[in-house]
């Protein structure tokens, strides 16, 4: 990425601001576009000293033309952010209030245990037809779909995985964060870390040409599995495997699996009488969230696929997830 220049009377501020976040773990490179926008929109009003006024954030506010609700709460939370940022050095500065945008009611799908059973015995069942090339990862298949599951992990982390990665003395995994850039081991069970073992021994029967990649799940040609390839073998899977959509026009995701595994943990910790104070950033640390606030999306859904674990989230998230406040 090409380096970002400043040149507003926040330059330095900016810059600041950036390599904090950097320092924290964060990759921000959206973030570092609309502060890009924000630094212009001050150099063109004129600005000459740090700390924003109410008149400059509600000339930032304006709606764009064709742009959308959610680009225009995105740009105001910036400013924010680093309003927020300016107050915590010692700067008065303006913080907006976010504005109301309608947010997707996309609900995930949510697989029981049963279910995922099912999902594994179909992909052990996948069989390739006569004229499959060997740009294929069926191979890989049973095992990925396992560790989606087990782990909640990303598609893109999955792919990502390197031989290397794979820690057998701490029976963990080495995972790199493809949303945030951070790495993170996960502990991994017995049986997963058994699966990965069988299925490292399929590989090695490959031709020795095709078995050189670094990376852990492969095609037959050698090359390293793609998302889209996992997407088709998961669908015909789940086809297989007989798993309704919940509602119409409602397929399971690859990603439904990462949702899956989060409620169904958070559910078995609660049912456990595990405090959530313990497991929430057991959990939110775990499937690499940035901070424990992500992981509250999971409570919600946990409540709703679980309604008689609800007292019993609802007595602790009226601490831990406090309301919003808005400052003038």
């Amino acid at each position: 990425m090409a380096k970002i220049y400043y040149y507003s009377i926040y330059a330095d501020k900016i810059q600041e601001y950036v390599r904090l976040k950097h320092k924290l773990g964060y990759q921000f490179k959206k973030q570092e576009y609309h502060l890009k926008q924000l630094d212009r929109f001050a150099s063109l009003r004129g600005e000459t000293s740090v700390g924003f006024t109410k008149a400059f954030s509600d000339d930032w506010e304006i709606k764009k033309n064709h742009e959308t609700e959610r680009n225009r709460y995105i740009r105001v939370s910036i400013l924010l952010h680093f309003s927020s940022y300016l107050r915590d050095i010692g700067y008065e500065s303006y913080l907006p209030k976010l504005p109301a945008y309608k947010r997707s009611t996309y609900m995930p799908y949510i697989f029981s245990k049963i279910q995922i059973e099912a999902l594994y015995k179909a992909a052990d069942e996948l069989r390739a037809g006569r004229n499959t090339s060997m740009n294929t990862c069926i191979m890989a298949i049973p095992a990925i779909l396992r560790i989606l599951a087990s782990t909640g992990i990303r598609i893109g982390e999955v792919i990502n995985i390197k031989i290397s990665d794979i820690i057998h003395e701490d029976q963990c995994l080495k995972i790199c964060d493809v949303k945030n850039g951070k790495e993170r081991l996960i502990p991994i069970s017995k049986n997963l870390l058994n699966v990965i073992e069988s299925y490292k021994k399929f590989r090695n029967l490959l031709p020795e040409k095709n078995i050189q990649s670094e990376y852990l799940f492969i095609k037959l040609d050698g090359r390293r599995c793609t998302a889209n390839g996992i997407r088709r073998w998961f669908s015909k899977s789940v086809q297989m495997a007989k798993i309704r959509e919940s509602n119409p026009g409602h397929t399971p995701r690859v990603h439904d699996l990462r949702h899956s595994f989060a409620v169904n943990s958070l559910a078995s910790m609660v049912a456990d009488g595990i405090d959530l104070y313990v497991s929430l950033p057991i959990l939110s640390n775990y499937m690499g969230h940035q901070n424990i606030q992500a992981t509250e999306y999971y409570v919600r859904l946990t409540k709703n696929m679980f309604p008689d674990l609800s007292d019993s989230l609802d007595s602790t998230c009226i601490d831990i997830f406090p309301k919003f406040k808005n400052y003038e």
